[in-house]
């Protein structure tokens, strides 16, 4: 099972997110603190989910590129239909597409 963690967004669209990513399989773990280093050490997880709307969650997002090269970072924008996937093994290269169901699973589960 994909372990999702997901952080720094509302309540409602947190739950949104993990209602998507349940019925798709995935175990999403939400975490209230910033993400950082020490969250994902903590938790361990697949792939991370940030809103990209949140400039502190977006800087944290590029950190965790850096930090974790085989990690897939997703930025979810909150307010628009948006996506930013930073894949793994990508060093920092992303790509954005709109989001949807099937885009935002797909890139969760990487390639």
């Amino acid at each position: 099972m994909t372990r999702v963690l997901v952080g720094g967004f509302h309540p409602m669209v947190e739950l949104g997110l993990r209602r998507v990513l349940s019925d798709e399989g995935c175990c999403v773990v939400h975490d209230p603190r910033v993400i950082s280093r020490h969250v994902v050490d903590d938790i361990q997880p697949d792939a991370v989910i940030v809103d990209l709307d949140d400039s502190a969650a977006s800087s944290a997002a590029e950190r965790l590129v850096a930090d974790y090269p085989g990690l897939p970072v997703l930025e979810c924008s909150s307010s628009t239909p948006r996506l930013r996937v930073f894949p793994a093994y990508q060093f920092g290269k992303s790509y954005d597409v709109p989001l949807t169901i099937d885009g935002l699973v797909r890139a969760v589960a990487g390639p």
